[in-house]
């Protein structure tokens, strides 16, 4: 066998292995819970959730000990209607939807489902948390706010907070005991004081709190979509617009994310931050399948923040590793302090589209801030993030995307000989051919 045929081999072992470990599995549907909570946009807080009938607020049943899992209704949903809409204060801003205990969170229901795997997602049954508390962003569709230059007013500065958002997180959180599935973010506007821990100007849709030592934030993310969220604006510099992963302190943030959409997310900083900079601490997410889309290079989409030598052995690291996606934009990886050169800020790629030539702008494989190998680098032609039918906005590749009609590619995303692994598209639908 020649050297890149084993390369190719050992890619695709340890790809298959990653697929392989997955929780949930790619494509199949976990067992449901034994205290499973029923949620509706019209449930009482006062009732159980333990039938549709009896239906529960999401507020309700996330504060509820004895909801191991929540079952969510169509609809739009938010973390806290103010007094008033027209002078929302801080305090109602910086409500979230709060998971402070490992709990699987599953959007989608039509709300008859008598059992998760009946549960199926399509554009009828779209489940949106929505921190437009304000109600008044511009061009929202079907409560979606498709753009972060869409947000107008005073919206909530993190839609969804995992592990508490003061301070060192509060739980162990993992791939087997945390789930969202089915959901779409939007709305999040982080541009609040940059101060504080964390500070309200990080994290617009998804604060992954795993800060601490012992404490870990590493949820399973699965058939989502972050559209339209922003962190700081013209006055107030922000970071992870759509996603905040905080390991400092010697924690752990490495949620993994499968079938996920990023668009029209925004910040002073990036789209998504992997924050290890101080010692001990681990920030190592992982994307498979996964769209993170902007058409200007010089926007930054994902930005890997480790600790430097000055820490002694004890590094932090942000390591995040891509397969099977498509990533256009600028990365940036940051050490700190800056200067010392050991990369513990660093991206992996395999099998997946990538801007400039298949390595992202600043990017320098020689001195091993980025790990790369059989990526693509052509123009995948994608689409507006909208409805093309699933249970949260995708965006298609277009005639000519490499994305389309090779043996090579699955889901729209190149994967070299791995198409029998990854077999539907981030909406679970067959992936489409020709046109798209």
């Amino acid at each position: 066998m020649s050297r890149p045929s084993r390369i190719r081999a050992i890619h695709r072992d340890r790809v298959a292995a990653y697929v392989e470990s997955a929780p949930g599995s790619i494509g199949a549907a976990p067992l449901a819970q034994a205290a499973v909570c029923r949620v509706a946009t019209d449930g009482l807080a006062a009732n159980d959730g333990s039938t549709w009938a009896l239906a529960t607020t999401l507020l309700s049943a996330l504060g509820n000990a004895n909801c191991d899992e929540i079952w969510v209704k169509a609809g739009v949903y938010k973390p806290v209607v103010p007094a008033n809409a027209a002078a929302v204060t801080v305090p109602e801003r910086a409500a979230s939807f709060a998971i402070n205990r490992p709990l699987k969170l599953y959007g989608g229901f039509a709300g008859t489902e008598t059992a998760l795997n009946g549960r199926v997602l399509s554009s009828f049954n779209k489940t949106v948390l929505s921190g437009d508390i304000d109600d008044n962003d511009s061009n929202k569709i079907d409560g979606i706010t498709p753009d972060a230059g869409d947000i107008a007013g005073s919206n909530s500065y993190h839609v969804v907070v995992i592990g508490g958002l003061t301070g060192d997180g509060n739980c162990q959180y993992t791939d087997s005991n945390t789930v969202l599935d089915g959901l779409t973010i939007t709305g999040g506007y982080a541009n609040g004081a940059a101060s504080g821990n964390p500070p309200h100007n990080w994290g617009g849709g998804l604060y992954c709190n795993g800060r601490g030592t012992g404490k870990a934030s590493g949820p399973l993310l699965t058939h989502m979509a972050f559209i339209g969220n922003r962190a700081g604006d013209s006055g107030v510099a922000g970071y992870g617009g759509a996603l905040y992963n905080d390991a400092r302190f010697a924690g752990t943030s490495s949620p993994w994310l499968i079938n996920v959409t990023f668009s029209g997310n925004a910040a002073a900083g990036t789209a998504i931050v992997n924050n290890a900079s101080t010692a001990s601490s681990v920030a190592r997410p992982k994307l498979l399948n996964v769209t993170l889309y902007h058409l200007d290079d010089s926007t930054t989409v994902m930005e890997n923040w480790g600790a430097e030598s000055d820490q002694g052995t004890n590094k932090g690291v942000s390591f995040p590793v891509v397969y099977l996606s498509i990533v256009w934009g600028k990365i940036k990886n940051t050490e700190f302090p800056a200067g010392t050169g050991t990369y513990t800020g660093r991206a992996t790629f395999l099998y997946s589209i990538v801007k400039n030539s298949g390595c992202p702008a600043g990017c320098d494989p020689s001195v091993g801030n980025f790990l790369l190998s059989s990526n693509l680098s052509g123009d995948p032609l994608l689409s507006a993030a909208t409805d093309h039918g699933g249970g949260t906005w995708t965006m298609l590749p277009g005639a000519g995307s490499p994305a389309l009609d090779s043996p090579e590619t699955s889901c729209g995303h190149y994967s070299s000989g791995l198409g029998d692994m990854v077999t539907t598209a981030q909406r679970c639908l067959s992936r489409p051919q020709g046109t798209g």
